[in-house]
């Protein structure tokens, strides 16, 4: 039976899958725990559950109405399994089983605390960016991408914050959320915090992003940039 740290370990690789839109593995991940291990405590196999529900219903492309019943009533079973305890590993089996439940704004606030308590942000960053992706919307993802950086970076500077959102982008145009991967990089092409070792990965990423749609006031911005970075626009 796996214990706390790996549970919250499994968790978390379901929930990168999730993010990196590969739903089918997490499933796979999730029902091969379950059924290696009959003889789970009952909040670790409440919180396995409903990732497992949740992924079914998403796969299947019909999350039902009374989900939000079901998923208020397996958070309060996780919240009780953490009672009078604060570990690091608490937090990220809780952020797992938020994220899992579309709960994305309380699985950040998880996630923050985490972080707090010394886990490295690059290894949760790929679901704290699907959970900004999926809390907010693209017009405000950017506000919210540097609040939450100021939050959970230690000691922030711009520079550290413009890291942060920048990967938080890459993330977002890996996964399912191009919309917010652009309102990012909007950000970042006009940003004065935007280190020089940085300027080929935010390029890549304007190209990616903003020039998908070819609108004019994206092709402005990509010039912009290219004006930066001392390279033409492209003829035609």
């Amino acid at each position: 039976m796996p214990g706390r740290v790996v549970s919250a370990l499994i968790r978390r690789e379901v929930e990168t899958y999730r993010a990196q839109g590969l739903p089918e593995e997490a499933l796979n991940l999730l029902e091969t725990t379950l059924q290696s291990n009959p003889d789970l405590p009952g909040n670790a196999k409440a919180g396995f559950l409903a990732q497992l529900k949740h992924l079914q219903a998403e796969i299947a492309g019909d999350v039902p109405d009374e989900q939000a019943a079901i998923s208020d009533e397996a958070i309060e079973v996780i919240r009780r399994g953490w009672e009078g305890s604060d570990t690091l590993e608490d937090h990220l089996e809780s952020a797992a089983g938020f994220h899992a439940l579309d709960r994305c704004t309380d699985a950040l606030g998880e996630f923050a605390l985490a972080a707090r308590k010394g886990q490295p942000l690059n290894r949760i960053l790929p679901q704290m960016a699907d959970c900004l992706a999926r809390a907010h919307p693209p017009e405000a993802v950017a506000q919210e991408t540097e609040r939450l950086a100021g939050a959970v970076i230690p000691h922030p500077t711009p520079e550290k914050v413009f890291l942060f959102e920048l990967v938080a982008a890459e993330m977002m145009t890996g996964g399912r959320h191009p919309e917010h991967a652009a309102a990012l990089a909007r950000r970042l092409v006009v940003s004065g915090a935007m280190p020089g070792r940085c300027r080929e990965r935010v390029q890549a990423l304007a190209e990616k992003t903003i020039g998908v749609a070819g609108r004019p006031e994206r092709l402005s911005i990509l010039n912009r940039l290219r004006a930066r970075l001392g390279r033409p626009a492209p003829s035609g």
